[in-house]
Protein backbone atom coordinates (compact mmCIF):
# COMPACT_ATOMS: atom_id res chain seq x y z
CA UNK A 1 0.00 0.00 0.00
CA UNK A 2 1.31 3.44 -0.90
CA UNK A 3 1.68 6.07 1.79
CA UNK A 4 -0.38 9.24 1.69
CA UNK A 5 2.37 11.50 3.04
CA UNK A 6 4.73 11.07 0.11
CA UNK A 7 7.24 8.96 2.04
CA UNK A 8 7.10 6.19 -0.55
CA UNK A 9 8.17 8.64 -3.24
CA UNK A 10 11.02 9.88 -1.06
CA UNK A 11 12.24 6.35 -0.37
CA UNK A 12 11.95 5.46 -4.05
CA UNK A 13 14.04 8.52 -4.98
CA UNK A 14 16.59 7.68 -2.27
CA UNK A 15 16.99 4.09 -3.42
CA UNK A 16 17.03 5.07 -7.08
CA UNK A 17 19.85 7.52 -6.38
CA UNK A 18 22.04 4.65 -5.17
CA UNK A 19 20.86 2.33 -7.93
CA UNK A 20 21.47 4.74 -10.81
CA UNK A 21 24.25 7.19 -9.91
CA UNK A 22 27.77 6.39 -11.03
CA UNK A 23 30.97 6.86 -9.05
CA UNK A 24 31.76 10.36 -10.41
CA UNK A 25 28.40 11.65 -9.09
CA UNK A 26 29.14 10.29 -5.63
CA UNK A 27 32.64 11.75 -5.80
CA UNK A 28 31.22 15.18 -6.67
CA UNK A 29 28.75 15.02 -3.78
CA UNK A 30 31.41 13.95 -1.29
CA UNK A 31 33.83 16.62 -2.57
CA UNK A 32 31.28 19.38 -2.09
CA UNK A 33 30.59 18.15 1.42
CA UNK A 34 34.30 18.14 2.21
CA UNK A 35 34.61 21.71 0.95
CA UNK A 36 31.56 22.70 2.97
CA UNK A 37 33.09 21.26 6.14
CA UNK A 38 36.17 23.44 5.66
CA UNK A 39 33.88 26.46 6.09
CA UNK A 40 31.37 25.04 8.54
CA UNK A 41 32.38 27.41 11.34
CA UNK A 42 32.69 30.49 9.11
CA UNK A 43 30.01 33.16 8.75
CA UNK A 44 28.65 34.09 5.36
CA UNK A 45 26.36 32.77 2.65
CA UNK A 46 27.18 30.22 -0.02
CA UNK A 47 27.00 32.00 -3.37
CA UNK A 48 26.39 29.43 -6.10
CA UNK A 49 26.94 30.84 -9.59
CA UNK A 50 25.72 28.46 -12.27
CA UNK A 51 22.70 26.59 -10.92
CA UNK A 52 21.77 24.59 -14.05
CA UNK A 53 19.13 22.15 -12.71
CA UNK A 54 19.63 23.01 -9.05
CA UNK A 55 21.55 20.07 -7.60
CA UNK A 56 24.41 22.16 -6.22
CA UNK A 57 22.30 24.91 -4.64
CA UNK A 58 19.83 22.47 -3.09
CA UNK A 59 22.74 20.34 -1.92
CA UNK A 60 24.42 23.30 -0.21
CA UNK A 61 21.08 24.18 1.42
CA UNK A 62 20.67 20.67 2.81
CA UNK A 63 24.23 20.77 4.18
CA UNK A 64 23.39 24.01 5.96
CA UNK A 65 20.27 22.40 7.38
CA UNK A 66 22.32 19.47 8.66
CA UNK A 67 25.39 21.27 10.01
CA UNK A 68 24.31 24.90 10.57
CA UNK A 69 20.56 24.77 11.27
CA UNK A 70 20.58 27.89 13.45
CA UNK A 71 23.12 30.01 11.57
CA UNK A 72 22.14 32.99 9.44
CA UNK A 73 23.57 31.31 6.36
CA UNK A 74 21.88 30.32 3.13
CA UNK A 75 22.69 29.15 -0.37
CA UNK A 76 21.94 31.71 -3.07
CA UNK A 77 21.90 30.36 -6.61
CA UNK A 78 22.40 32.60 -9.66
CA UNK A 79 21.62 31.51 -13.20
CA UNK A 80 20.22 32.74 -16.50
CA UNK A 81 17.66 29.92 -16.47
CA UNK A 82 17.44 30.57 -20.21
CA UNK A 83 19.74 28.84 -22.67
CA UNK A 84 18.98 31.39 -25.40
CA UNK A 85 20.78 34.11 -23.42
CA UNK A 86 24.17 32.41 -22.99
CA UNK A 87 26.99 34.75 -24.09
CA UNK A 88 30.18 32.83 -24.83
CA UNK A 89 33.45 33.25 -26.73
CA UNK A 90 33.87 31.50 -30.10
CA UNK A 91 36.23 28.82 -28.75
CA UNK A 92 33.74 27.98 -25.97
CA UNK A 93 30.88 27.19 -28.37
CA UNK A 94 31.38 23.43 -28.67
CA UNK A 95 31.50 22.79 -24.93
CA UNK A 96 28.65 25.20 -24.18
CA UNK A 97 26.41 23.48 -26.70
CA UNK A 98 27.40 20.01 -25.50
CA UNK A 99 27.26 20.51 -21.74
CA UNK A 100 24.73 23.31 -21.25
CA UNK A 101 22.32 23.82 -24.11
CA UNK A 102 22.13 20.15 -25.03
CA UNK A 103 21.01 19.12 -21.55
CA UNK A 104 18.32 21.74 -20.93
CA UNK A 105 14.64 21.12 -21.59
CA UNK A 106 13.40 24.23 -23.43
CA UNK A 107 9.88 23.69 -22.10
CA UNK A 108 10.89 23.62 -18.42
CA UNK A 109 10.91 26.80 -16.33
CA UNK A 110 13.78 25.78 -14.05
CA UNK A 111 13.61 28.97 -12.00
CA UNK A 112 9.95 28.42 -11.10
CA UNK A 113 10.50 24.70 -10.60
CA UNK A 114 13.44 25.13 -8.21
CA UNK A 115 11.80 27.95 -6.27
CA UNK A 116 8.75 25.75 -5.74
CA UNK A 117 10.88 22.73 -4.83
CA UNK A 118 12.77 24.72 -2.19
CA UNK A 119 9.48 25.88 -0.71
CA UNK A 120 7.96 22.40 -0.78
CA UNK A 121 10.99 20.90 1.00
CA UNK A 122 11.04 23.62 3.65
CA UNK A 123 14.30 25.09 2.37
CA UNK A 124 13.07 28.58 1.55
CA UNK A 125 14.91 30.05 4.57
CA UNK A 126 18.19 28.42 3.49
CA UNK A 127 17.85 28.61 -0.27
CA UNK A 128 17.19 31.38 -2.78
CA UNK A 129 17.35 31.53 -6.56
CA UNK A 130 18.13 34.66 -8.58
CA UNK A 131 17.27 34.74 -12.29
CA UNK A 132 19.14 36.72 -14.93
CA UNK A 133 22.60 37.56 -16.21
CA UNK A 134 24.88 37.06 -13.22
CA UNK A 135 27.09 39.90 -14.47
CA UNK A 136 24.17 42.16 -13.57
CA UNK A 137 22.22 40.27 -10.90
CA UNK A 138 25.13 39.46 -8.60
CA UNK A 139 26.39 43.06 -8.18
CA UNK A 140 22.80 44.19 -7.64
CA UNK A 141 22.17 41.45 -5.07
CA UNK A 142 25.35 42.33 -3.18
CA UNK A 143 24.41 46.02 -3.22
CA UNK A 144 20.88 45.28 -2.02
CA UNK A 145 22.22 43.11 0.81
CA UNK A 146 24.97 45.37 2.12
CA UNK A 147 26.77 43.81 5.07
CA UNK A 148 26.43 40.22 3.90
CA UNK A 149 29.53 38.06 3.59
CA UNK A 150 30.44 34.90 1.72
CA UNK A 151 31.85 31.65 3.14
CA UNK A 152 31.88 29.77 -0.19
CA UNK A 153 31.89 31.35 -3.64
CA UNK A 154 31.13 28.49 -6.03
CA UNK A 155 31.78 29.25 -9.70
CA UNK A 156 30.20 26.85 -12.16
CA UNK A 157 29.38 29.19 -15.04
CA UNK A 158 32.26 27.66 -17.04
CA UNK A 159 32.79 30.54 -19.46
CA UNK A 160 35.11 33.53 -19.45
CA UNK A 161 33.04 36.70 -19.11
CA UNK A 162 30.76 35.81 -16.16
CA UNK A 163 33.60 34.11 -14.29
CA UNK A 164 35.68 37.29 -14.41
CA UNK A 165 32.76 39.54 -13.46
CA UNK A 166 31.75 37.30 -10.55
CA UNK A 167 35.25 37.43 -9.10
CA UNK A 168 35.42 41.19 -9.51
CA UNK A 169 32.07 41.64 -7.76
CA UNK A 170 32.34 39.12 -4.93
CA UNK A 171 35.97 38.40 -4.09
CA UNK A 172 36.28 41.08 -1.42
CA UNK A 173 33.22 39.73 0.42
CA UNK A 174 34.66 36.25 0.94
CA UNK A 175 35.57 35.98 4.63
CA UNK A 176 39.12 35.09 5.72
CA UNK A 177 39.44 31.32 5.44
CA UNK A 178 36.52 31.17 3.02
CA UNK A 179 36.71 29.25 -0.23
CA UNK A 180 36.39 30.10 -3.90
CA UNK A 181 35.56 26.89 -5.73
CA UNK A 182 36.05 26.47 -9.47
CA UNK A 183 34.23 23.75 -11.37
CA UNK A 184 36.15 24.07 -14.65
CA UNK A 185 39.55 25.56 -13.86
CA UNK A 186 42.21 23.96 -16.12
CA UNK A 187 39.36 22.37 -18.09
CA UNK A 188 39.90 22.55 -21.85
CA UNK A 189 37.24 24.16 -24.00
CA UNK A 190 36.05 26.74 -21.47
CA UNK A 191 37.34 30.22 -20.61
CA UNK A 192 37.11 29.85 -16.83
CA UNK A 193 40.87 29.34 -16.42
CA UNK A 194 41.69 32.46 -18.44
CA UNK A 195 39.24 34.53 -16.41
CA UNK A 196 40.61 33.31 -13.07
CA UNK A 197 44.20 33.97 -14.10
CA UNK A 198 43.31 37.42 -15.41
CA UNK A 199 41.60 38.33 -12.14
CA UNK A 200 44.57 37.12 -10.10
CA UNK A 201 46.87 39.28 -12.24
CA UNK A 202 44.58 42.29 -11.78
CA UNK A 203 44.83 41.89 -8.00
CA UNK A 204 48.55 41.04 -8.06
CA UNK A 205 47.71 37.64 -6.58
CA UNK A 206 49.12 35.47 -9.35
CA UNK A 207 52.16 34.41 -7.33
CA UNK A 208 50.67 34.33 -3.84
CA UNK A 209 47.33 32.65 -4.54
CA UNK A 210 47.60 28.90 -4.17
CA UNK A 211 45.07 26.99 -6.23
CA UNK A 212 44.55 23.44 -5.00
CA UNK A 213 42.92 20.48 -6.67
CA UNK A 214 39.88 18.89 -5.05
CA UNK A 215 41.03 15.36 -4.34
CA UNK A 216 38.89 12.38 -5.26
CA UNK A 217 36.72 14.02 -7.90
CA UNK A 218 36.81 15.11 -11.52
CA UNK A 219 34.92 18.33 -10.76
CA UNK A 220 35.16 20.74 -9.00
CA UNK A 221 38.66 20.99 -10.42
CA UNK A 222 40.21 23.53 -8.03
CA UNK A 223 39.65 25.79 -5.05
CA UNK A 224 41.30 28.79 -3.48
CA UNK A 225 41.28 29.55 0.23
CA UNK A 226 41.16 33.28 0.94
Amino acid sequence: MSSTDGSDLIWDAYNRFFHVCDQPRFNKLFARHELFMKTRDLPGHIIDCGVFKGASTLGWAHMLGCHNPHAMKKAVGFDLFDKKMIDFLPFERAEVERMMIGHMDPDTDYFALLTELAKRKGLQERCEFVKGDVCETLPKYLHDHRGMRISILHLDVDIYKPTLEILRAAYDLVVPGGLIVFDEYAYEGFGESDAVDEFLRERDLRKSARLRIVEGTHTPTAYLQV
